[in-house]
């Protein structure tokens, strides 16, 4: 049994065995499609689910990664570093 919430009206929904195609709502006669999560994944889906706390941690430690390789790289040597 699957129960969903409507995409218009947010109620709850009872699908049954709920195959994949299209629905109309008991509250507010809304037809929507309904496929399963486990089905195909399709580019859209991949947006839906992207989380930009995500995106942000990981843009933070490229970002460290390349300033901290261009200082060892380009970096001139410290000459008050304790060095002879």
């Amino acid at each position: 049994m699957v129960e969903i919430s409507c995409p218009e009206c947010s109620d709850i929904i009872d699908l049954g065995e709920a195959e994949e195609g299209t629905y109309s709502c008991p509250y507010c006669e809304h037809e929507f499609y309904w496929e399963s999560e486990n089905s195909r994944f399709t580019p859209d889906s991949y947006w839906e689910d992207f989380d930009m706390m995500d995106a942000g941690i990981w843009l933070f430690f490229i970002f460290f990664f390349g300033v901290s390789l261009i200082v060892i790289i380009f970096g001139e040597p410290c000459s008050n570093c304790g060095g002879p």
